[in-house]
């Protein structure tokens, strides 16, 4: 059973519109249709009279198992996953708060790193030394260690929280 890979930041109504595609195409009998259900449907292609209620549940699987997973839950958690632990570097306000303007400069993204952005992210701190007081990541982006660990010690959970302009 060969498999695809997702497109690119696939969205759960993206794939169930593919699923809903499948199952008219399985219905109106298209053999590209017939031919994914073939290769990734446990029961294969159902008889003529069968096709007519091919279901939306049947197609969803074919579109699960043709991206390689073995059911549809299994891709809408892999889904879920995916999205809650994206960061899209280039979907930021710039300049929203000093903050978040400061760690957008000063972290690296692998979208826009230069070392311009590095010394805009020290001068900004120079202007603005007061960012690290209360942000953990601030403070933790300009190696401030001391006042990480006073942040940590008021408030142990500041090590599992998500900040910054990509969270």
């Amino acid at each position: 059973m060969s498999t695809v890979a997702l497109p690119n930041e696939p969205s759960i109504e993206q794939l169930r519109r593919q699923a809903k595609e499948l199952r008219d195409a399985v219905r109106a009998g298209e053999d590209r249709a017939l031919s994914l259900v073939s290769e990734h449907h446990p029961s294969g292609v159902p008889d003529q009279p069968a096709r007519a209620k091919f279901s939306l549940a049947s197609a969803q699987l074919v579109v699960a198992r043709r991206y390689g997973f073995a059911s549809w839950p299994r891709l809408k958690h892999h889904l879920d996953v995916v999205a809650q632990f994206t960061r899209t570097p280039g979907r930021i306000q710039v300049g929203a708060n000093a903050v978040d303007e400061f760690l957008r400069l000063g972290c690296l993204t692998y979208a826009d790193d230069r070392p311009e952005r590095w010394t805009d992210a020290r001068q900004l701190l120079l202007e603005q030394p007061e960012i690290t007081e209360h942000s953990i990541h601030a403070a933790a982006a300009a190696n401030h260690t001391e006042r990480v660990e006073r942040l940590l010690r008021a408030d142990p959970t500041l090590a599992r929280v998500d900040g910054g302009p990509f969270a």
